[in-house]
C-alpha cells in the first residue's frame, strides 16, 4: 500500500513557478492533498502488473509495454457488468460445453497481476464444421441505445498448441450483427471485424498477456454480454465455424473480462458473484497548503495528461479547478468527450463566465494521447494555448474571487492521467504559452 505518506513536490527550478508538481515521479501522495475513494481499484505497476490499491490510496500508473510512468490516475465511477471476471470461467455462469464447443479450466497460469495459478484455459473441443466461444449462459446487462460500451479481457498464447486469432463479440440483440472484431495474439495485432465497431485496441504486457478491448454503440435494449471466440484468421467472420479433428485441439489463456460504457477501457474491476461498481477518485488541496503558493490575481497553469474516454459521451473531463468557498466561482479547463476538443471555462459567483474552447474544425486530441494545456489568468487578461497553438483569447469577467481549493477530478467525472501540474503566480506573455505548452 502506497498510503499518503510525504514526498516533497514543491520543486523550484529557477523559473518562477511556485508550484510543480511531477507525478511521474511520485511514489505517494504528498500530505497535502487529502485523496479519497470508497472502494478498491487496480493500476499498472512499475513492473507493468496489474496491482490493487486499498480504498482511499492513490494510484501512480505505468505503461505496461514500455513500463514508461503516467502519472496519478483519476477515474470516476464505472461498473464492471460482466460477472465471474478473473479465473472463473469454468462457472455455471458462462456458457462452454454445452452449446459452444470449448472446455475451461481454472487456475491454470500466472495472471496479469504475476500471480501464480490465477488464470484459466479454454480449449476447443473437436468435431466439424463448430463455432468455439465463450460468453454468459444469459444476457447480463440491457444497453442504453445510443450508448457505447467498451469490452475488455487480457489474453496469452500457450507454448504450445496454441490458437492463433481470438474474436470479441457483443451479443446481436443489443449491438447487431457486425458488432465484433478479431485479433492475432501471435503478431499483437488488431485484425479486422464488423462495421458496428468504432474503436479497437491490443496492448503488450508483461510475460505475453495482450489486453484486447472492442468500443461499439447499442443499436437496440435487447439482452447483452460478453463473448471471446475462436477464429481461423485475422478476418473471420462473426462466430466463425471451422474443423478441429480430435488430438489438434488449441488453446488461449484467458483472465480479467470486463465490459463497461465509454469509448474505452477503463482500470481494471475484478467481480465475482455480482457486477461491481469502482468508486469515483477525488483528489483536492485547501487551506493554507493552497494559499501558500496560489496568487488571487493572476497566474499561468501548465497541464501535462492525457483522457481515457470511458464516460458517457455527453460529459466533460474536468482536468483541474480552482474553486471558490460557496462553489459558485470556479476556473476549470477540461476536455469535451463528444469531439475531442480541449477547453477552458473562468466563472464568477454572479454567473458571469468566458470560456474558451480549441477550433471547431481540430480534434485536438485522442482517447489515451498526451497533451499539453497552458491557461494565462489576468483581469481583463486571459488566453489559452494547446499543444503550441494559440486557441483562445478573452477579457472582461471578474473570476478572482478567493479560491480556497484545487480539485482534480471536479464534478467526478476526470478520467485519464495527470502527467505534470506547474503554476506560476504571474500571468506569462502568449509567446510564453506557446513555448510551455509545445
Amino acid at each position: 500500500m502506497k498510503g499518503n505518506s510525504f514526498v516533497p513536490f514543491m520543486i523550484h527550478k529557477g523559473d518562477g513557478s511556485t508550484l510543480n508538481l511531477d507525478f511521474t515521479k511520485m511514489s505517494a501522495l504528498d500530505s497535502r492533498f487529502t485523496f479519497t475513494r470508497s472502494t478498491t481499484a487496480t493500476y499498472i505497476d512499475s513492473s507493468g502488473y496489474v496491482a490493487s490499491a486499498a480504498i482511499n490510496e492513490s494510484r501512480f500508473d505505468y505503461d505496461p509495454t514500455t513500463l514508461e510512468a503516467k502519472g496519478l490516475l483519476i477515474e470516476g465511477s464505472t461498473a464492471n457488468l460482466t460477472k465471474r471476471s478473473d479465473n472463473a470461467f469454468s462457472n455455471a455462469y458462462w456458457n462452454t460445453t454445452s452449446s459452444n464447443n470449448v472446455t475451461a479450466v481454472d487456475s491454470a497460469v500466472t495472471s496479469p497481476t504475476g500471480v501464480a495459478l490465477t488464470a484459466s484455459t479454454l480449449t476447443e473441443i473437436a468435431g466439424a464444421s463448430l463455432t468455439h466461444h465463450i460468453h454468459q449462459a444469459a444476457g447480463e446487462f440491457t444497453p442504453t441505445v445510443a450508448t457505447s460500451y467498451t469490452m475488455s479481457v487480457w489474453v496469452k498464447q500457450p507454448p504450445s498448441a496454441a490458437i492463433r486469432y481470438v474474436q470479441l463479440a457483443f451479443f446481436t440483440a443489443g449491438f447487431g450483427a457486425t458488432a465484433y472484431m478479431n485479433y492475432d495474439i501471435q503478431a499483437g495485432t488488431v485484425g479486422t471485424g464488423g462495421a458496428a465497431i468504432t474503436a479497437s485496441t491490443i496492448t503488450a504486457y508483461p510475460s505475453g498477456w495482450y489486453r484486447i478491448t472492442a468500443t461499439a454503440p447499442a443499436t437496440a435494449t435487447g439482452s447483452s454480454g460478453f463473448q471471446l471466440g475462436f477464429s481461423t484468421t485475422s478476418s473471420a467472420v462473426r462466430t466463425e465455424s471451422y474443423t478441429v479433428t480430435g488430438g489438434s485441439e488449441k488453446a488461449i489463456y484467458l483472465w480479467g473480462a470486463q465490459v463497461q460504457t465509454g469509448f474505452g477501457a477503463s482500470s481494471y474491476i475484478p467481480t465475482v458473484a455480482s457486477q461491481v461498481t469502482r468508486a469515483t477518485d477525488s483528489c483536492t488541496m485547501s487551506g493554507t497548503n493552497l494559499t501558500s503558493w496560489f496568487n488571487n490575481t493572476e497566474g499561468t497553469v501548465l497541464f501535462i495528461g492525457n483522457n481515457i474516454f470511458t464516460p458517457a459521451p455527453s460529459n466533460f473531463s474536468s482536468n483541474y479547478a480552482f474553486i471558490n468557498a460557496a462553489g459558485s466561482s470556479r476556473i476549470t479547463q477540461y476536455t469535451r468527450h463528444t469531439n475531442g476538443r480541449i477547453g477552458a471555462s473562468c466563472r464568477d459567483s454572479g454567473g458571469g463566465a468566458l470560456t474558451f474552447d480549441s477550433p471547431a474544425a481540430t480534434t485536438l486530441i485522442t482517447n489515451t494521447a498526451e497533451y499539453k494545456t497552458a491557461f494565462a489568468l489576468k483581469s481583463s487578461d486571459f488566453a489559452y494555448s494547446v499543444n503550441g497553438a494559440a486557441v483562445g483569447l478573452g477579457d472582461g469577467v471578474g473570476v478572482f474571487e478567493t479560491v480556497t481549493s484545487l480539485e482534480f477530478a471536479r464534478d467526478g467525472i476526470r478520467n485519464g492521467h495527470i502527467k505534470v501540474f506547474k503554476f506560476w503566480p504571474t500571468r506569462l506573455t502568449n509567446a510564453q504559452l506557446i513555448a510551455i505548452s509545445i
